[in-house]
């Protein structure tokens, strides 16, 4: 996860555990589902499975600002260890209510909504992150906060006044 883009290898996960359950789903709806199919779905998934959580993990500190990675682990862990508790009781009442196929599709279609979220997801890059890093642990030095406002007027407006020199110097 830490050589690929993470948000294609999430996608890339979930459209493979997507395919799986809808798969299933179908096999199981349709009455044609034996061991083997079965099986081999389930391997599949729990494949495509093992690359989710580590992208996830890495993903994450690109997405937020460094000051609510803290919450966002927070939230990420409650709604793991909520979708753990209901999750169980969900697929219980969805088997009972629309059989085995059913709550197969209904898991499929949890994946698609996934892949829909994660689509037009815009992590930052890097650098980027680092750089606000940096300049969020600078900016508590007075002495360096300071300085660093030099440095960022000076880099910001130069190219400015710069432009606006230019033009004389091809009159003089």
């Amino acid at each position: 996860a830490d050589r690929l883009d993470r948000k294609k290898i999430l996608i890339a996960s979930d459209v493979t555990r997507f395919a799986c359950q809808l798969t299933a789903g179908i096999l199981l709806v349709t009455g044609s589902a034996h061991v083997v199919h079965l099986a081999v779905l389930a391997a599949l998934y729990g494949a495509a499975d093992a690359f989710f959580a580590p992208a996830f993990t890495g993903l994450l500190p690109g997405t937020v600002s460094p000051i609510n990675l803290q919450p966002a682990n927070a939230l990420r862990g409650l709604s793991y260890s909520t979708g753990s508790i209901v999750g169980p009781v969900l697929a219980g009442f969805l088997v009972v209510v629309a059989g085995p196929g059913g709550a197969f599709l209904f898991d499929a279609a949890t994946f698609a909504v996934s892949i829909a979220c994660l689509v037009p997801l815009r992590p930052r890059l890097v650098a980027d992150v680092l750089h606000e890093r940096l300049v969020a642990r600078l900016h508590r030095v007075p002495v360096v906060a300071v300085h660093l406002r030099i440095v960022e007027a000076v880099f910001h407006r130069a190219p400015r006044v710069a432009e606006h020199l230019l033009p004389l110097r091809g009159e003089i």
